[in-house]
């Protein structure tokens, strides 16, 4: 019932007809609009799902307090006449059990004794990745975050640790895999997709269809071609998604999987999953608190929402008590190059668009400057680069478009340069080869053919290895924080961008991947070497934490400039550093601070450890890093340093001894109301070692920014997903398959919604007992200004029947209505009016009620 939608009208006619498309307050005082028919196309006939999934939470059933059980359940549901089919019974990590029924059975299971709750089970989509035909080597990645050194060096390598990847499954016949996988089971089997509402048909091997976690699973502890962090793990295989590379999966599934792994007992689980934004409150995050509270280190991805603002991590990775994981770039590559008057170029393949030639030469042509910023991105002259190569500039459109009219212009191959640090595989399709090669690289090209120079590529025959000037730098797509609530996410990051790992033998047998995915299972490899190290922190996933922040090193923003450390609401305590991480005996806790919204100065308090069996004098001093502001993409940043001041900048700590160090942070005065900003707390030892605690606030009062901006009550096809903007006076006819809905807009996320029936002429609830047709809490918000989420009305109020003590109608009497929607701004108080956005819709009319 509720999705974005993107309008097929002009964003004008928006603008024009919202002032007439509601109000916030107020009786009617004027006669109702009489009904007229929508205008529309033509009808669509609009079905309602028949049969969804649901979890349902058991709690006590009154006097004595006995929980309501499985059996009984199915006994009180059966007395009421309710059917339903069971998918999955909990007993660890989830009271209850996860069903499939009829929407209309969901108000009369809510209200059986001993019934907590009623949840819609959520889809969750399998992150897309980045593929490419070039070789960056897992074992650069591991020299990023001190891993080679801890295998190397210290002798760590997992070996005793059993790692669980709850994903696509594993290749169990993977030669770098194979005879590792102490555990597995298959949820779900080939064909299963929970977006097309498919059965799951589980195979008895949890056996990889898809690539993603086998190339998780060699990240983690592949042992053979790729050798991975932990090359000596034991691995269990839960797979829950199906063979489709858009495939979702849904709650249900996932927690029944990570039930699963908990009785398997995995130490660790590698969660490479979850779609944008998300609720520490949320049905899987909720199972995760509870695995970790039984001593099981979780790992999850960030995202790969870093183009879609801040407040983009994945739903999973707003959890509490995992370990959310950012991307940086890996530090080098192989792949191809060209030679120009002698010189090397390298360059990378798109991951569309014909073979690259091994050998041969072209000549260049240009196609704009290096100034140009929507170079090719429109038709260029008839036969202008007949037999060329094409240099084009990036930006201004996307890749396909300039390689398809470099191609209408007779371009043998096209080669992009970046307009920014880095290079990687452009994703487009043609009929000729096209590769990206680096900044630098395309301005030296622009340059000799601006000059009148004949310039001529000559194709390489092998590949080489290159470093990326990106690395060590985040990626791209790595998502922006906090959650929803301004707590701190992501925790920490590792290598994701550029991972040479296993994939399935009848795939290629090792591929390239980039994204948030390929960097957590680096961190869960991580994990396991840390618990090998230190068998003391074995079932204790808060402290496994703070150890791997306390470690991590902050990267900066830009090479350009090593003036700034890049947000912390983008990477957390930094990247994962094994070295730190293993050898310091000194911590701090908490190793994060979260100061939610802040007006004027916080004070926080910080307890630091010695465990080391000799003195350690640290040094304490702030680093500041860029804040962020814009609850929209595209981020803008922020150069204003926050005020840290410390109660003391040296102190000394005796063997077993603990101090507690009291730190002020003010924002700075030049920041805007909304920044978010952010540093590092740094305590340098004396054994040369650093402990690094994050922090981010929210500059203002966090309950003064509207939640709720725009409402609209609407006519919807479903099938093309048009809207219908409609005023007073709009008749629904629901024989016809008309019914009302309103589009809403949030601008920043909402503690509760509700929307509720209002009688069209006194505006007041239908039943005066409250007139509730949805409440659910916690709505994220829109990913753009030009989305919306939408709620639709079917004409029942069975809960508000119920409440108010009358018989139960499957849907109200014709005649005038409207609805009534309210968010409750996060953190805000429910009593107070001001912490709510409030909407009326105009009257409507309904008829033909059945």
């Amino acid at each position: 019932m509720r999705k974005h939608l993107l309008s097929s009208l002009a964003l004008i006619t928006v603008g024009v007809l919202l002032a007439g498309c509601g109000k916030n307050a107020g009786p009617a005082s004027a006669p109702l609009a009489a009904p007229h028919p929508i205008e529309r196309g033509q009808s669509k006939p609009l079905v309602q799902p028949r049969q969804q999934r649901y979890m349902i939470e058991f709690g006590g059933m009154g006097v004595g307090i006995q929980q309501l059980s499985v059996d009984g359940f199915s006994r009180l549901a059966a007395e009421q006449g309710i059917t339903y089919q069971q998918n999955y019974s909990y007993s660890r990590l989830f009271r209850g059990i996860s069903i499939t029924t009829s929407p209309q059975n969901i108000e009369r299971i809510a209200a059986l004794p001993g019934v907590k709750s009623v949840r819609r089970v959520s889809k969750v989509r399998r992150p897309l990745d980045v593929k490419g035909d070039y070789r960056p080597d897992l074992a650069t990645a591991v020299t990023q975050t001190g891993v080679d050194y801890v295998q190397q060096e210290l002798g760590f390598t997992g070996k005793g640790i059993k790692v669980g990847i709850i994903d696509s499954g594993i290749d169990v016949d993977h030669p770098d895999l194979k005879n590792r996988i102490v555990a597995q089971k298959d949820f779900v089997g080939d064909d299963y997709d929970s977006s097309q509402d498919r059965i799951p048909r589980p195979d008895p091997i949890a056996d990889d269809c898809d690539g993603h976690g086998t190339h998780v699973a060699g990240i983690v502890g592949a042992r053979g071609k790729v050798v991975g962090v932990a090359p000596e793990v034991s691995l269990g295989a839960y797979r829950i998604f199906g063979c489709g590379e858009d495939s979702t999966t849904a709650d249900d599934v996932i927690i029944a999987a990570l039930e699963q792994a908990l009785n398997d007992r995995m130490d660790v689980v590698n969660m490479s999953l979850g779609s944008f934004g998300g609720w520490p409150t949320d049905l899987v995050s909720e199972a995760i608190d509870r695995a970790a509270e039984q001593g099981m280190v979780v790992v999850v991805s960030a995202g790969n929402e870093g183009g879609e603002g801040p407040m983009a991590t994945g739903s999973i990775a707003a959890t509490r008590n995992a370990i959310a994981v950012a991307s940086y770039e890996n530090v080098g590559v192989n792949s191809n190059f060209f030679l120009v008057e002698g010189q090397e170029i390298q360059y990378l393949k798109a991951s569309g668009g014909a073979a690259v030639p091994l050998s041969g030469s072209l000549q260049f042509a240009r196609t704009g400057t290096s100034s140009s910023m929507v170079d090719a991105c429109n038709p260029l002259p008839a036969n202008s680069l007949t037999g060329k190569a094409a240099l084009i500039r990036r930006g201004g459109c996307n890749f396909s478009v300039k390689v398809a009219n470099a191609e209408a212009a007779g371009a043998a191959a096209v080669v992009i340069y970046n307009n920014t640090l880095g290079v990687f595989s452009p994703g487009t399709d043609g009929q000729v080869p096209v590769g990206m090669i680096q900044k630098a690289a395309g301005e030296m090209l622009d340059s000799k053919l601006a000059g009148g120079e004949t310039v001529t590529l000559t194709w390489g025959a092998t590949m080489k290895y290159y470093p990326n000037d990106r690395g060590g730098l985040l990626s791209d797509f790595t998502s922006y924080g906090p959650t929803q609530d301004l707590t701190l996410k992501p925790d920490l990051g590792a290598p994701g961008g550029n991972i040479y790992s296993t994939y399935p033998l009848e795939k290629g047998a090792h591929v390239v991947l980039s994204g948030t995915s390929m960097a957590a299972p680096h961190v869960a490899g991580a994990v396991a070497l840390l618990l090998q190290a230190r068998p003391d922190l074995k079932g204790h996933p808060q402290k496994v934490l703070t150890i791997l922040q306390n470690g991590a090193i902050p990267a900066i923003y830009s090479k350009d400039t090593s003036d700034f450390l890049d947000s912390v609401n983008r990477q957390g305590a930094g990247m994962l550093n094994m070295v730190n991480s293993i050898l310091n005996e000194t911590r701090v806790e908490p190793s994060s601070l979260s100061l939610k919204d802040v007006q004027g100065t916080v004070t926080k308090t910080l307890r630091l450890y010695n465990d080391s069996d000799y003195p350690v004098l640290y040094g304490v001093f702030h680093i500041p890093a860029l804040g962020t502001f814009g609850n929209m993409a595209p981020v803008s940043l922020s150069e204003n340093a926050a005020n840290v001041a410390f109660q003391y900048e040296d102190v000394v700590l005796y063997p077993g001894e603990s101090y507690t160090l009291k730190v002020d942070i003010t924002p700075s005065p030049k920041d805007p109301e909304g920044t978010l900003f952010g540093g590092y707390i740094v305590l340098l030892n004396s054994d040369g070692f650093s402990n690094v605690v994050p922090y981010m606030g929210f500059k203002g009062d966090y309950q003064s920014q509207p939640a709720m901006t725009d409402n609209v009550l609407t006519w919807i096809d479903f099938e093309t997903e048009d809207y219908y903007l409609l005023t007073d006076g709009a008749e629904f006819d629901f024989s016809k398959g008309e019914f009302p809905s309103v589009l809403y807009h949030m601008d920043h996320p909402a503690q509760r919604v509700i929307l509720d029936v209002l009688n069209g002429k006194t505006e007041k609830p239908v039943f005066a007992s409250g007139s509730d047709y949805v409440v659910f809490d916690h709505e994220i918000r829109n990913t753009s200004e030009y989305y919306w989420w939408y709620l639709t009305w079917y004409g029942d109020l069975k809960r508000a029947q119920m409440q108010a003590g009358v018989p139960v109608t499957k849907t109200l009497p014709d005649g005038a209505y409207r609805l009534r929607m309210r968010a409750l701004r996060v953190g805000g108080d429910a009593s107070n009016p001001e912490h709510w956005d409030r909407w009326i819709s105009p009257v409507f009319y309904i008829k033909n009620v059945k």
